[in-house]
């Protein structure tokens, strides 16, 4: 074999190999083990080893500012399990790959070198890309009409109001879900005593986030939001299998306690998504399990699943196609809520202490 012939055999070789060549994708923190990667998490690891850098604009440098889904809509229907960590850390994934592959000029083709003539065709690498953009990239979808969505509270702490019964018994387990549209966070506690102020914090949930909380009979759950208690509810008799807050109304930044008591083999399912028939009616939102008819919620609503590893919850309204959420492990709870600070949806799972 001549030498200009070994050279022509060799070249593409070394070629492929600088062009696959990749940095590292952004790791998750393991400070605590961690359920399984979502799937459009493990997607976007996958596509940031498999597509040709040369082909791609480099990302901004980061702020030092952690990625919110106040600031990233897109991301947060993106990012919807695992406990705090990990959803910053995929939307911090998630954001970097939105500086990559959602420029005007970029394209699959492209980016996984299916342009090239003499390259075998990486048809993986452009099917999962196609698809990565497109959950990524694309518009938020379902948009409800503005005047009809609770727009986010940021400015004032809820004052207090409860229209709930509240059946009897003992002590217990339950999940507690904020359903309250603010960026703040509240701290959820027990109190002995209506009129206390203070008492054991039992956990700290942002909106849309759920938790498993131990309360009792005679108690009360109050809630602190920027150090002010802004809410009090009436008291636990008996032990519900799910309690949630939301506001009260349409323009009522009130807080409103709902509670229920329903055990099930599978996620417990809430709409925490403020979208309103009239100003004191939620409209109804349809859920399906795989394309098939489940229940339908109204706004602070929850319902008791079957839900299982892969199956597809979809959210319609009024025959429209809200957004979708495939079930990844065993979530205790699936909240719809808004996508950031927009119209539009996102659901969020929680299993067992992700909070």
């Amino acid at each position: 074999m001549s030498v200009l012939t070994l050279l022509v055999t060799l070249l593409p070789m070394l070629i492929m190999g600088r062009l696959y060549t990749k940095s590292e994708p952004l790791a998750v923190k393991n400070d605590k083990p961690e359920p399984l990667l979502s799937r459009m998490q493990a997607d976007m690891n996958q596509l940031s080893v498999w597509l040709d850098e040369s082909q791609l604009k480099t990302p901004p440098k980061p702020t030092g500012k952690a990625l919110s889904e106040m600031s990233n809509p897109k991301c947060d229907q993106a990012c919807a399990n695992g406990s705090e960590d990990h959803r910053a850390a995929c939307m911090g994934q998630c954001a970097k790959m939105q500086a990559m592959i959602c420029q005007k000029d970029f394209s699959c083709l492209v980016g996984c070198r299916n342009h090239m003539k003499d390259v075998p065709k990486d048809v993986a690498c452009e099917t999962l890309c196609d698809n990565v953009h497109g959950e990524i990239c694309s518009p938020l979808g379902y948009e409800a009409p503005v005047g009809a969505v609770s727009p986010h509270h940021d400015d004032k702490v809820p004052p207090s109001f409860e229209a709930t019964p509240a059946p009897r018994i003992y002590k217990g387990s339950l999940v507690f879900c904020n359903a309250y549209p603010a960026q703040y966070e509240f701290e959820v506690m027990a109190l002995d005593d209506p009129k206390e102020k203070e008492g054991p914090v039992l956990t700290t949930l942002a909106y849309k986030q759920c938790d498993k909380i131990v309360l009792q009979t005679g108690q009360f759950v109050g809630l602190k939001a920027k150090g002010v208690l802004a809410a009090v509810s009436k008291p636990i008799i008996k032990v519900p299998s799910v309690m949630l807050f939301g506001q009260s109304a349409f323009g009522n930044h009130q807080v409103e306690f709902n509670r229920y008591y329903a055990q099930s083999d599978g996620p417990m399912l809430c709409n925490g998504f403020p979208i309103w028939y009239t100003k004191q009616i939620g409209q109804n939102i349809e859920f399906q399990r795989d394309g098939k008819k489940i229940t339908t919620l109204k706004y602070k609503d929850c319902y008791p699943t079957s839900l299982k590893e892969g199956e597809v919850l979809s959210a319609w309204v009024k025959g429209t196609k809200m957004g979708e959420y495939r079930v990844i492990g065993s979530p205790s709870a699936v909240v719809l809520g808004k996508a950031g600070k927009t119209t539009s949806v996102a659901f969020e799972a929680w299993t067992d202490n992700e909070v």
